[in-house]
This record gives structure tokens, C-alpha cells and sequence, in this order.
């Protein structure tokens, strides 16, 4: 996952690309809401092809980071999205 997410997926991307991996669970991360779409779509079919498929619970594409606040704002709610991982809450 590591290799094609360097090799083949993150050239391809709009700006920055990281994936944080710890054996079976991943954060992407991308600077462009469309590099996240197209991550999720090409995943879905990289796993595919292994017959393994992403558990839609944990899988969401959300806004992070310093403006993720002013946002959640705009859009009418009150704070922004966290997310959990390695049993740590991501604000």
C-alpha cells in the first residue's frame, strides 16, 4: 500500500499527498478535497483487487487542520469534525 500510494497515486495528486499508516489502518491526508475523492475511489478498487474492501464506519473524507474551524463555521456547524485514530481523538 505504502509503495503504491508513493509510487503511483501521489504523482498524480493536485499538492501535498501523506499517507500515516500503522499496519492495517491508514489516515490520508491531502491538501485538495478532490485528491481525497479520488483517493477513496481508487482505494476501493486497489483493495478490490486484493478481494478486501474499506469499512465504510471508519472511512470519511472531513476538513482538518488549522482552517477546518472557520469552515465547520461557514457551514453552519459549530465546531469541526475529529477524528480518532491509534486510540487517539484527532481535533
Amino acid at each position: 500500500m505504502d509503495l503504491w500510494f508513493q509510487r503511483r497515486f501521489q504523482p498524480g495528486c493536485t499538492g501535498p499527498a501523506r499517507l500515516i499508516r500503522y499496519a492495517d489502518d491508514y489516515v490520508a491526508c491531502f491538501k485538495h478535497e478532490a485528491d481525497a475523492k479520488r483517493f477513496r475511489i481508487e482505494m476501493e478498487k486497489r483493495l478490490g483487487l486484493y478481494e478486501l474492501e474499506i469499512a465504510p464506519e471508519k472511512t470519511r473524507i472531513l476538513a482538518f487542520g488549522p482552517m477546518a474551524q472557520q469552515w465547520a463555521k461557514e457551514q453552519g456547524r459549530r465546531k469541526a469534525e475529529t477524528f480518532d485514530f491509534l486510540g487517539f481523538t484527532h481535533y
